[in-house]
């Protein structure tokens, strides 16, 4: 009988695998029906785990979606399926903060047909993995009534970009 009765308290769990914690002791109250997990609360906070920066950094093997609190850093972390990235917050702007560069050209021989070739170095140790890259045609030297031609590193001049200023 033990057996039996154990097994169908599995078998529900497993039906039914919604969680309601609510300090508030409204037990009549489910918890909303697309969350696996509601907290509710008037008077406490969620405590995620808090790692030091090199307990998080040699992890094993983190899930896309994790969330830590990187004591040393005093931010929250969060794993994107390849890297630990900053996650943003009021006292925290970093991630929400776009890289400076310096040192922006481009390379290459200015004749219809021919490729040009952006270039630039980050400030600091930011890389270019998000980078958005915008090529510019405009007709004079300012910028005024500017319009854009590329979005690659590269762009190949065509007919159009004679008597033009480019602009990368």
């Amino acid at each position: 009988m033990k057996k039996t009765l154990l097994f169908t308290l599995l078998a529900t769990s497993f039906v039914n695998a919604q969680i309601l914690i609510d300090d508030n002791q409204n037990s009549n109250e489910t918890p909303d029906a697309k969350a696996i997990l509601e907290v509710r609360s008037t008077s406490k906070g969620l405590l995620l785990p808090r790692l030091n920066s090199a307990a998080i950094q040699n992890m094993q093997n983190p899930q896309a979606g994790m969330i830590v609190f990187d004591k040393d850093q005093k931010v929250f972390k969060g794993h994107n399926g390849e890297k630990w990235i900053t996650l943003p917050s009021a006292g925290n702007n970093q991630a929400q903060t776009p890289p400076t560069v310096n040192t922006v050209n481009f390379t290459g021989n200015l004749f219809v047909g021919e490729q040009l070739q952006g270039n630039y170095q980050y400030q600091g140790d930011q890389t270019e993995e998000n980078s958005t890259f915008v090529w510019n045609s405009a007709t004079n030297g300012t910028g005024d009534e500017k319009t854009q031609i590329g979005t690659a590193k590269t762009y190949t001049l065509a007919t159009n970009d004679l008597d033009k200023y480019i602009q990368f």
